[in-house]
């Protein structure tokens, strides 16, 4: 889910530069084709050659981001005519091809991808391929490699148009008023997305929570201002359009279309976060030493000097964010980078933004039994880590959503073998925040008993399905350590047929559930989920509680039909 989106349908008249401008852009960024420009196969002389003898033919497949396809096609070109290629040319042959950076890094996690060499626009792509290959357990060798070229995410706002300072505070001033002050792109599919509200989040003021609740207040009002793409933002460039963030080059690029400065950049107070274009290698079995050594050059070939000139004809930067030597335009001048964002932070911007632009109602359901007890490993036991994280995640969240906490265990009072904690309340409630984090100081205390896994699993749905709010996201997050030991209870036949029978298609209730350790019954959980279109999560390491358990309370793209997968 990317949240709001805004009509994308360019303005009726649009004037001629707007359409060169987009014309150029959508030519130059290619945002979801797949186009191949090879394969390359350069001979020189002007008569006829003897084919050599090839002790080893070659093909390197090279996948790249649609801003730089074309110049690394020409880069590729002028390689194989020249003598640093390590074949000779009619045993070397190169296959450019481009695709939209979110789609490249599905295909390449699914394996409907082969390339050996891929360069995505930022590094983000490459450390969420490294996650994605790891969980599937593949068999190929990943290696994220420097920078080729870089390009700053600037303000897109046509030439005429007085734009104030674009900062942190200038957007969290137009936020507190309900207004949107630029058009975001999309953060789920584009770099230039997560890359902004990575600066956004890094330059918010104030302790963490606070700080968060801020920073998720400004992704509110900005998923009402969401648009697919900065080509989208293109196409609605006019003077009274809200300025947006590209890179640097896509603002080259829209320039040099039309031979004049049809829209200008604007750069960010604070420093600049940037497209860093990394070289990423892949081995796979069966490669051979040849084809691994040909990508090794390749890539470094991409850095070398010849490489930089060509970039800096289609309005990049060198591999440290430096203007290339005769860079005209907006490259030309110097600049102050940002770090990329690490993959957790990256992780951690895009759970708020799903907070953020979708409501939740929600009941979170947490395992008191006493072997939640045990230690983490990491100086706490693990109901004090499923504590924290679940008071840590009322941060997250706006005022609109409404959240609610359980605890569940054999030996709970009142006859029943879970108790509520806090009521599933909007959290713009007076004392409601308040009220979710000292139940959740609360769990520890509550430590004790046997795994009530069954009943207390339907009677949360219940519980949910009962109080359903059609304008939300209505959901139930389990966390256990164990497996059901509740005799006197349901047993999984029970439940599963008491799920199906309340079940409603057009009011769905997932229940999330979290399994954590090696004595989780994952098997039974995914059961569970399944039999109401939700989704298992695995959590190996109790330290990663807190990341597992934000993730569940925002899974929601899959919903009603989920995934029961790790």
């Amino acid at each position: 889910m990317s949240g709001r989106h805004l009509p994308v349908s360019p303005p009726k008249r649009a004037p001629r530069w707007v359409i060169a401008v987009v014309a150029a852009v959508v030519v130059a960024s290619v945002a979801s084709a797949f186009v191949v420009f090879g394969p390359l196969r350069v001979t020189s002389g002007t008569r006829a050659e003897a084919a050599p003898t090839c002790a080893h033919r070659v093909t390197l497949n090279v996948l790249a981001s649609p801003a730089i396809a074309r110049p690394i096609q020409d880069v590729a070109t002028n390689w194989l005519a020249s003598s640093g290629a390590p074949l000779p040319h009619d045993c070397l042959s190169i296959k450019v091809a481009s695709q939209a950076d979110a789609t490249a890094e599905s295909a390449l996690a699914s394996g409907a991808a082969d390339a050996t060499v891929w360069v995505p626009d930022s590094s983000i792509w490459a450390q969420r391929l490294a996650v994605d290959l790891d969980q599937a357990g593949t068999a190929a060798t990943m290696t994220i490699g420097p920078s080729v070229a870089r390009s700053p995410i600037v303000f897109v706002a046509p030439p005429g148009r007085g734009v104030g300072t674009i900062s942190a505070a200038a957007f969290a001033q137009a936020a507190a008023h309900g207004t949107a002050a630029i058009s975001l792109s999309d953060p789920v599919t584009t770099a230039e997305g997560v890359l902004t509200l990575h600066s956004l989040r890094s330059q918010s003021a104030g302790p963490s929570a606070e700080a968060t609740r801020n920073v998720i207040g400004l992704m509110v009002v900005l998923g009402t201002s969401v648009i697919d793409s900065p080509q989208i933002g293109f196409a609605q460039a006019t003077g009274a359009a809200k300025p947006f963030a590209a890179s640097e080059q896509a603002v080259f690029t829209a320039n040099a279309a039309t031979g004049r400065r049809a829209v200008r950049a604007v750069y960010p107070a604070g420093g600049v976060e940037e497209l860093d274009f990394p070289a990423v290698r892949f081995a796979r079995p069966g490669d051979g030493s040849t084809l691994a050594s040909t990508a090794t050059s390749f890539a470094r070939m991409l850095r070398g000097v010849t490489a930089q000139q060509v970039f800096a004809t289609h309005g990049f930067r060198d591999p440290q964010g430096d203007p290339i030597a005769g860079a005209t335009g907006p490259g030309a001048a110097p600049v102050h980078g940002l770090s990329v964002p690490t993959a957790s932070q990256t992780a951690d911007i895009l759970r708020m933004w799903s907070a953020a632009t979708e409501a939740s109602h929600t009941l979170a359901v947490i395992d008191v039994s006493g072997s939640m007890a045990q230690s983490a490993d990491n100086g706490h036991t693990k109901i004090e880590v499923a504590a924290a994280a679940a008071a840590g995640a009322v941060g997250y969240f706006p005022d609109s959503s409404a959240f609610g906490l359980w605890a569940f265990s054999s030996d709970l009072a009142k006859g029943l073998p879970w108790t509520e904690l806090a009521s599933v309340r909007p959290l713009g409630s007076p004392t409601q925040r308040h009220r979710l984090v000292a139940a959740a100081g609360q769990l520890p205390a509550l430590v004790g008993g046997n795994t009530a896994l069954y009943d207390t699993a339907l009677a949360a749905f219940e519980q949910v399905r009962n109080t359903y709010d059609p304008g939300k996201v209505n959901s139930v997050v389990l966390m256990t350590d164990g497996k059901n030991d509740y005799p006197q209870g349901l047993s999984l036949a029970q439940l599963q047929t008491k799920l199906r029978s309340l079940a409603d298609p057009a009011r769905p209730v997932p229940i999330i559930t979290i399994g954590i350790g090696g004595q989780a019954d994952i098997a039974t959980l995914r059961q569970i989920s399944a039999v109401t279109g939700g989704r298992t999560y695995v959590v190996h390491d109790p330290a990663e509680i807190r990341g597992v358990f934000l993730d569940a309370m925002l899974q929601r793209e899959c919903r009603p039909n989920c995934p029961t997968g790790p």
